[in-house]
């Protein structure tokens, strides 16, 4: 027997899923364990001609073939009679809660607002088409499992099943029957006992109600029963435990996600969740699960964010006497929209952009800052609350408070600050709360595990000259990603919150190391003579005065420096400083990223100031095997058709060519261009064809092995010469002059060009018969011809190459002009070339002289007709 199962006493979602299962499954029969309340039957009956089911309770099993269990991924939750089978059988779960059970065979667990949006997605995905009837159980389900898509648990991925079963007949009118509007009896009684025994307490500032009950049988739908209580007595955080049997079943309901309840009941069979928790303790008393509450929830409540952890510092201030154009242009280039304004060393004033615009249109350009800033200041302490902070923003009508500490301006917070983290839990670091406090992982562990000891000896140097002259440092950029990914990487970035020369200068105290400035940039290389190169770069915001131009710079912080990062996984860095070494910062959600191989940019003007990073993108997704995220590809998209890449140099464009068809596989990245049409618009006027793209791939493929054949060349001019083999003259001559190629390059072509045609018209493929075409070409005519032939004619080409290196003979032209008294001109290159051809036709090295002198004894006029 094969059969389809869900947790005994099943809900809505439950018994649809089941339904639904058995359209993936049709030769399974459905069993239901436990009881089904009233309302739930009522459905089952009107819904009779496609629901057939039985009671485990009426069978009598002796074996299962197969099981499919949903809704539940809980051995303890199955129907009693089919327990026993499920070691011997095989076993196919779905679930609409992340688990790490490893019992099940076959496992599909997502976390959902409801299981039968999983199963519902398999549908659509295998494309079987669902009756009327079917899809307004699976909708009915679907809406109770959610409270009507209200739950914090739903996600995108139930409102578009929901989306497909009302396309495919879905009844609203039948949804909102069952509709659950009022508790059964049962399920009232159960409401009011807990209402009876609901307390009150408040942990450090907190709200929670606790209500317990001892109840003999526990009703079906008891989260119901728990979110209407929550919401009657409006608690922000209530739990209710309820004995049965030997079991205390434990609902916690959630409004901020203040608790971190998955800590309290740690030793329960837990499905937790941001916003309530779900679960049970076996073999217990409830005054023992009440005491082991009530005494661990100071311990895990959330604190409330304090001031000083998401405040901005330090601060961009103006002074009170510059003029307002100069307030405008720091605006205009940071983005802030207030700024403080100091006079003599003193906070005096606010000046706001709404205020430095109407100054400008009135013609106040070089009025002083200060005839026009605000003087009323808002200002909170570092420890204050944020909820104090939005209090006073609220009461004073503005957009930003200043952080102010025994009369020393520290921070700033703008209501943006609060917006993105309201709450933080009290000494967890590991937690992304957005841009103004970072997730902080200390990662000291992998630098010992996974970097030598010469560079973990550098970052602790480094670390220590920080230390020297008190200014943060950080390690960045690819080395601290391919940390975490293992990958082995020694390319040592260096940002410091401070001045970068200083810090190099400070390094060739204790090292005889050469320094290279930069100082447009802020940026320095320390070169040691055993060729380890650092980048020391001082924090920095830049910012583009015009899109695809190179950034002005200004000093900023570590966390802006990073925000100007072109993609989420190169914006991370690790502290060296000695009392935080190791320690990971990341502000912008970038590990996350990194786990799940997404390339992400970090606001959505990225490809408009830098539209090199469009190249950067697909290089990065084509060398870690990641893929693009869904907005960051819209905007690429967008950039790439708008023309951004246009107004790109022709030479940073080349580099990051360059740097693209240097990964082990560049034939990937080319197509993945070439499909966003990325090459269309680096080469305009260029037919891309499946013909082009085989001979990309066929380069790239065979570039490692001709290369050991032949003198170095460089792949950007081959791919070049394959674009430019059916392109217009005008446009070769463009893309020859923006790329800076040799003005040879036309000529090369055209001979490349000549010697293909001449090969593919040729029949003999004897080597000698190749000599006589095309002799010895140069690296780049060979890659261009082989890239136009299959892999047969290749393996000629490449066996033809070794046969030049093996054969190549001992006679020369100084031994013709020596020893047969012939004069420097065309026939030398003739005898030699005839020799040559010789040579690779099977003449053996010994008897070469003994070939030239008969070919000098035949008249000049027949030599080289062979």
């Amino acid at each position: 027997m094969k059969i389809i199962t869900t947790h005994v006493n099943p809900d809505f979602d439950g018994v649809a899923s089941a339904v639904a299962a058995q359209r993936l499954f049709p030769d399974h029969q459905i069993v239901f364990g436990g009881k089904l309340d009233e309302e739930l039957l009522d459905f089952i009956e009107e819904f009779s001609p496609f629901l057939s089911f039985r009671m485990d309770e009426d069978l009598t099993l002796t074996s299962i073939s197969s099981l499919v269990i949903v809704d539940n991924s809980d051995y303890d939750r199955l129907p009693e009679k089919l327990k026993p089978f499920v070691k011997e059988v095989s076993t196919i779960v779905y679930d609409h809660h992340e688990t790490t059970a490893t019992r099940w065979e076959k496992l599909y667990a997502k976390d959902l607002g409801a299981c039968i949006t999983l199963i519902t997605t398999h549908l659509m995905e295998a494309g079987i088409k669902i009756t009327p009837a079917e899809a307004t159980l699976f909708l009915t389900a679907l809406y109770r499992s959610t409270l009507n898509f209200t739950l914090a648990t739903t996600t995108p991925q139930d409102l578009k099943v929901a989306s497909w079963l009302l396309e495919s007949g879905a009844s609203f009118e039948g949804v909102l029957k069952y509709l659950k509007v009022n508790l059964s009896d049962e399920q009232l009684k159960l409401y009011r006992k807990l209402l009876e025994t609901v307390k009150k307490l408040i942990v450090d500032g907190v709200e929670v109600g606790i209500a317990t009950v001892d109840y003999s049988t526990l009703p079906s739908g008891i989260f119901e029963i728990a979110d209407r209580i929550w919401r009657f007595l409006g608690y922000d955080n209530l739990i209710l435990l309820i004995k049965s049997g030997r079991r205390v079943f434990i609902i916690a309901r959630s409004r901020y996600s203040e608790i971190d309840f998955g800590r309290i009941f740690e030793d329960a069979n837990l499905l937790s969740h941001p916003f309530y928790t779900l679960g049970y303790l076996d073999n217990v008393s409830l005054q023992e699960v009440e005491k082991k509450i009530i005494s661990s929830l100071k311990e895990n409540v959330l604190e409330f964010v304090r001031v000083k952890d998401i405040m901005s510092s330090p601060v961009r201030t103006v002074l009170a006497d510059m003029p307002v154009s100069e307030a405008a242009r720091i605006m205009a280039n940071t983005g802030h929209t207030g700024l403080p304004v100091i006079d003599h060393g003193k906070l005096v004033g606010m000046i706001v952009w709404k205020d430095v615009q109407k100054a400008l249109k009135h013609g106040l350009a070089n009025e002083k800052i200060r005839e026009i800033m605000t003087t009323e200041l808002v200002t909170v302490k570092p420890t204050d609350s944020i909820g104090e902070a939005m209090r006073k923003m609220v009461e004073k009508g503005v957009g930003r408070t200043l952080v102010v500490e025994n009369g020393v301006l520290t921070g700033i917070v703008t209501r943006s600050d609060i917006m993105r983290s309201r709450y933080i839990l009290k000494g967890q670091q590991d937690r992304f709360i957005g841009f103004a406090t970072p997730i902080t992982t200390k990662v000291d562990k992998l630098i010992e595990e996974r970097l030598p000891r010469r560079i973990q000896t550098l970052l602790r140097f480094l670390g220590v000259v920080g230390d020297e002259l008190l200014m943060p440092t950080y390690l960045v950029g690819g080395m601290v990603r391919d940390l975490l990914l293992n990958i082995p990487n020694y390319d040592i970035d260096v940002v410091v919150e401070g001045d970068a020369r200083i810090f190099s200068h400070t390094v060739k105290r204790y090292f005889d190391v050469k320094i290279v400035e930069h100082k447009s940039f802020k940026t320095s290389s320390i070169f040691f003579s055993d060729g380890v190169r650092i980048d020391v770069a001082t924090a920095r915001t830049e910012f583009y005065e015009e899109p695809a131009v190179l950034p002005n710079v200004e000093t900023s912080t570590i966390k802006k420096d990073l925000y100007r990062r072109d993609f989420s996984i190169n914006a991370m860095a690790i502290k060296l400083n000695h009392e935080e070494y190791g320690l990971l910062l990341d502000f912008f959600g970038c590990r996350k990223d990194l786990a799940k191989g997404i390339i992400r940019i970090l606001h959505n003007l990225s490809f408009i100031e830098d539209p090199t990073r469009i190249l950067r993108a697909i290089r990065f997704e084509q060398r870690f095997g990641f893929k693009i995220e869904e907005r960051t590809l819209q905007l690429l998209k967008k950039a790439v058709n708008d023309g951004y890449l246009e107004r790109v140099t022709g030479q940073r464009l080349r580099d990051e060519l360059e740097k693209i068809l240097a990964e082990p596989e560049p034939q990937n990245a080319v197509k993945r261009m070439t499909k966003l049409d990325i090459l269309k618009h680096l080469f305009p006027g260029v037919r891309h064809s499946k013909e082009l793209q085989k001979h990309f791939d066929r380069l790239f493929t065979r570039w490692e092995t001709i290369e050991k054949l032949t003198n170095e060349s460089r792949k950007i001019t081959v791919m070049v010469m394959l674009v430019l083999e059916n392109t217009p003259e005008e446009s070769t001559d463009w893309i020859i002059s923006r790329y800076g190629f040799p003005k040879r390059l036309p000529e090369v072509l055209k001979t490349s060009l000549r010697i293909l045609k001449k090969l593919q018209e040729m029949e003999d493929w004897r080597f000698s018969n190749l000599y006589r075409l095309m002799e010895r070409p140069s690296a780049e005519i060979f890659h261009f011809i082989d890239a136009h032939f299959d892999e047969k004619k290749s393996n000629i080409l490449l066996k033809y190459l070794k046969a030049l290196e093996s054969n190549k003979p001992k006679v020369n032209g100084g031994i013709l002009i020596q020893k047969y008294g012939l004069k420097e001109g065309p026939e030398i290159k003739m005898i030699l070339k005839e020799l040559y051809c010789a040579r690779l036709e099977g003449l053996p090295e010994s008897e070469e002289e003994a070939f030239v002198r008969k070919l000098l004894k035949e008249p000049p006029e027949m030599r080289g007709k062979r």
